[in-house]
């Protein structure tokens, strides 16, 4: 039975419940919705052309609400004037899509709490004050271009922020053409370099290997938590988050000892391993036993936690006097071992990024002994300074006169 009335969403959710009804039309325009067997619908459109009744698919409810679908509703018919698909969207504007997905991504318990708070941060700064009020159906190339990068451009922003801000706007819209929340992108297959022509540079570091030295001395002069914490980040060339989450039960304590870094803490997804010298195993259990030989976390807060983010920030800080950050240890690491000779995709593996090809076969063949001799050799010199008791020569020009 069809029922004819004002659409509504209170209207199709009343009805939904009465099984002798199968269509409700609007009185006044032409949106229908037809249930389906579990009594959610689909959206038609009933057009009359040439004494015909047509009435194509549209969408589905209750993804799409009643008032959605009236809103829509003059582009709809639009786009049949025009002989294109007419399709629905489950989100009007850029807002409610960028709701949706962060409010999608917060639920997925795969994602980490650093993500999320990144991923929330772009959207809320960045793409809501300046693409939220416009239709998803109307976004394109030239509106992306003015309300967002060029506008981030006049506020001094570096166009490494706005190109992340510009792929978290792509993920959004591919999360929800994928979803079908949306129809497809305008924005698929277009690269952030389209609206910025000039190469973008990677962020130089604030140490070069001739401060190898200073940055030793500033470690060992640290407390004990931030100075095993920094040394693990110069020793390792590892990232901060990944650091920061090791546990004990990662470390193989066997003749060859190795640090195993899974995958579900690895920014590429891929497992680490890292070779760890005598040195390095000492260090670590000497602060075990400070610990008690009870916790889980090489860095463990006082309730037995890995700690936060937070607190690794202040703990670099208290370091480096606020010159240097944890990634300028992974780089200088990354500097070292090139002025040293290391092979240059042994330098890859140990940053853990990714080799294809040829490389792998190199991989399985030669690369887990050559991590072991870049990185015990790495860690003799460290050790070295440690133990050295030579004043630093931070721009010693004395020498000279």
């Amino acid at each position: 039975m069809r029922i004819t009335v004002q659409l509504s969403e209170g209207a199709l959710h009343r009805y939904s419940k009465d099984l002798s009804v199968s269509e409700v039309k609007d009185q006044k325009i032409p949106l229908l919705l037809r249930y389906k067997a579990d009594r959610t619908g689909s959206w038609l459109l009933e057009l009359n052309r040439n004494g015909k009744t047509s009435r194509p698919k549209i969408g589905d409810w209750p993804l799409v609400s009643a008032a959605g679908a009236r809103k829509q509703l003059e582009g709809l018919l639009l786009a049949v004037a025009q002989n294109e698909t007419a399709k629905l969207t489950a989100f009007f504007n850029i807002a409610e899509l960028s709701q949706w997905y962060v409010e999608r991504e917060q639920r997925n318990a795969s994602i980490s709490k650093k993500y999320k708070t990144t991923s929330l941060s772009l959207v809320t700064k960045h793409i809501l004050p300046r693409l939220g009020a416009f239709s998803v159906g109307k976004l394109d190339k030239g509106l992306v271009d003015e309300h967002l990068v060029q506008s981030m451009m006049e506020e001094g922003y570096k166009p490494s922020t706005i190109r992340q801000v510009y792929a978290q706007l792509k993920r959004i819209l591919q999360q929800g053409a994928d979803s079908a929340v949306i129809q497809s992108t305008a924005l698929a297959g277009v690269p952030f370099k389209n609206f910025h022509k000039s190469k973008i540079k990677p962020k130089a570091g604030a140490l070069r290997p001739y401060q190898l030295r200073d940055v030793i001395d500033q470690i060992k002069q640290a407390e004990r938590q931030p100075r095993l914490f920094t040394l693990c980040l110069l020793c390792f060339g590892t990232r901060k988050t990944e650091t920061s989450l090791i546990e004990y039960t990662w470390f193989d304590t066997s003749e060859n000892p190795r640090l195993i870094l899974p995958t579900r803490v690895t920014k590429t997804d891929d497992e680490l391993v890292i070779p760890c010298s005598e040195f390095v195993m000492r260090e670590v259990a000497l602060f075990r036993k400070e610990q008690g030989g009870n916790c889980r976390y090489l860095f463990a807060n006082a309730r037995g936690e890995s700690v936060g983010e937070s607190t690794t920030d202040s703990w670099v800080k208290s370091v480096s006097g606020g010159k240097w950050s944890a990634h300028d240890l992974r780089k200088l690491a990354t500097d070292c071992w090139i002025e040293a000779g290391v092979d240059y995709l042994v330098v890859q593996r140990l940053l853990n990024h990714a080799l294809r090809g040829v490389d792998q076969a190199y991989m399985h063949s030669h690369l887990e002994s050559r991590k072991r001799e870049a990185l015990e050799q790495w860690h003799n010199k460290i050790e070295r300074l440690i133990n050295s008791d030579t004043i630093p020569t931070r721009n010693n020009f004395e020498k000279w006169l």
